[in-house]
């Protein structure tokens, strides 16, 4: 039943992005008060956190593979 439930949710979620109406509006209140209870804005050290840790990895990353591609090199020799 777990694929039926998905799928008729998918759909739901389908058909609201494309319309707006009473009944879109009514069947889909439910899920945004909840998300409007359970979610909260960020603040400005939860922000700063996420800023250092991106600019970790990609700047981890891009060492990596430069020391990647050198290694190949030397590999290949």
């Amino acid at each position: 039943i777990l694929p039926l439930t998905v799928g008729i949710g998918y759909e739901f979620i389908k058909y609201a992005g494309k319309h707006d109406n009473v009944l879109v509006r009514v069947l889909s209140a439910p899920g945004l008060w909840m998300q409007r209870i359970t979610t909260q804005e960020p603040t400005d050290d939860i922000i700063e956190v996420g800023i250092e840790a991106i600019k970790t990895v990609l700047f981890d990353d891009a060492s990596n593979s430069s020391v990647d591609s050198s290694d190949a090199e030397d590999n290949a020799n």
